[in-house]
């Protein structure tokens, strides 16, 4: 037994206000009214835990790590009411249509995800001219493929929040303000785009020029499904182009792993070359044909714009490699490329503002909102392409779509509810959601079907993950051996 030893009262006095103040910290943090002010204090790694605590110490980074990661448990959750919430899920809901090999194919068919950094119209910007497009290709390709745009969770970084969207289909508008599904809460199986494509025997690459322990990738990766991944450490001779690994080098890193498989593949590619910041000289002025305009806009602004647009360009061009490659396959082949969030351009927006895409001052409405996590996507296929220009939609809505379009979203009744629940909210966001063809402020809390989808969320989560095979025809070992 512990020795049993009375702390003296005036060591109780001096704790008592520090233990007081760690508890109303951790309590108050994120919604507390100085937030800002401690935010122009404090630098919070979340993309590093090591360095997280390290430069803030080990209180504060616990105090900065908690209110997001704690996931209270819906009101009901139990066994007995995720059965009976699968029930309802299965009967009532209408699987995704079209049957095995949709797109006329006699063969199962291979996919690229693009999921390319900073990716997004830059010439939506008014008050900037562009001497050459620097989506040229994108739009070429919308001639004759399908393209869309998507509302991405995040706005200038925290592409993993974007990933766990694009890979699971669950929305992080209903996770806690600030959380990171990738650091703090996926710790076990999950019936992700990879683990699914697997169940159906393809081999499943993921891709990413840059290190692999950034977000916590190295382990997700293994948990959503992926049989291998490829990090920045696994290759010596990538080329870097501006601060970062070269768009087109990864081009030619999928065109190499798809050339060594034997079996249907999914790669997913996951870039970095446009990545931030874009302030400084990144390019060579003779480099590129981005010349870029602003009567109204200073040296500064035009240089990064210019370094940002260049980025556009070679992800540009790198999809062009990719569609030129795989047009000349005889395998069925299915590129998916779209943006991750738009580009951080200045604190408040302030580049944005410059460059007319939103208003100079003043709080953004509801569609300026809207227009800071619009990125444009493309679906391109080898096999009978055919134009079609989809509705706007969220991140999260993407790989029901992809499913739907490989023929496999017949087999997963909660992409049925994926579906429904796509129906009555086409856009939904942590900042705003879309109801009945109009925008409307933040996230729908009185819906039984936004409960429904936190019940689903927190099963799988960070729950006994009682709907992994009900839902979605997953057999969840972990779950079974009680681990």
């Amino acid at each position: 037994s512990l020795p049993k030893k009375a702390i003296p009262w005036r060591t109780r006095l001096v704790l008592s206000p520090i233990i007081l103040a760690a508890i109303v910290g951790i309590a108050s943090y994120r919604s507390w009214g100085l937030r800002h002010v401690v935010a122009a204090l404090v630098t919070e790694f979340t993309w590093d835990q090591k360095q997280n605590h390290k430069t803030n110490g080990l209180l504060l980074a616990f105090t900065i790590n908690m209110q997001s990661s704690i996931i209270l448990a819906p009101e009901g959750y139990s066994p007995q009411t995720m059965a009976q919430l699968s029930q309802r899920i299965i009967n009532k809901s209408t699987p995704l249509a079209g049957a095995i090999n949709p797109e006329n194919t006699d063969r199962q068919i291979n996919l690229v995800v693009v999921l390319s950094e900073s990716f997004w119209d830059a010439t939506e910007m008014k008050a900037v001219t562009f001497e050459t497009d620097p989506l040229l290709n994108y739009r070429r390709l919308s001639r004759s493929h399908t393209s869309f745009n998507v509302i991405s969770p995040v706005f200038g970084g925290l592409t993993c929040n974007a990933e766990f969207e694009l890979m699971t289909a669950l929305p992080v508008a209903l996770m806690p303000k600030g959380a990171i599904p990738y650091q703090q809460h996926l710790r076990h199986r999950m019936p992700a785009l990879p683990a699914i494509l697997k169940d159906h025997g393809y081999a499943t690459i993921a891709v990413h020029p840059f290190h692999r322990w950034f977000w916590n990738r190295h382990n997700v990766y293994d948990l959503i499904g992926f049989d291998e991944f490829i990090s920045l450490e696994n290759y010596d001779n990538w080329t870097i182009r501006g601060d970062y690994v070269s768009d087109l080098d990864l081009a030619d890193a999928v065109i190499e792993i798809a050339s060594r498989q034997d079996t249907p593949f999914f790669i997913f590619a996951l870039s970095m070359q446009n990545h931030g910041p874009y302030e400084h000289r990144r390019y060579d002025p003779d480099d590129h044909d981005m010349n870029i305009t602003g009567e109204d806009l200073c040296a500064s602004t035009l240089a990064a714009v210019t370094n940002m647009s260049k980025g556009l360009q070679d992800a540009d061009a790198s999809l062009a490699k990719l569609t030129d490659h795989f047009a000349t396959t005889d395998q069925p082949t299915m590129i998916v490329f779209l943006g991750d969030h738009l580009p951080h351009l200045g604190k408040n927006f302030d580049m944005y503002r410059r460059c007319g895409l939103v208003s100079e001052t003043g709080a953004l409405s509801l569609d300026e909102q809207r227009k800071l996590r619009t990125v444009p996507a493309l679906i391109w296929t080898n096999y009978a392409p055919a134009r079609q220009r989809l509705e706007d939609m969220s991140m999260s809505y993407v790989m029901p779509l992809i499913l739907k379009k490989l023929g496999i979203g017949q087999s997963l009744p909660l992409h049925g509810f994926f579906a429904e629940f796509q129906n009555r909210y086409p856009l939904f966001n942590e900042y705003f959601h879309q109801y009945d063809g109009e925008l409307q402020a933040g996230v729908p809390h009185d819906d039984q079907m936004v409960g429904d989808m936190r019940m689903i969320m927190y099963d799988l989560l960070v729950g006994q993950r009682h709907s992994m095979y009900d839902l979605m025809g997953i057999i969840d070992e972990e779950a079974q051996s009680g681990s």
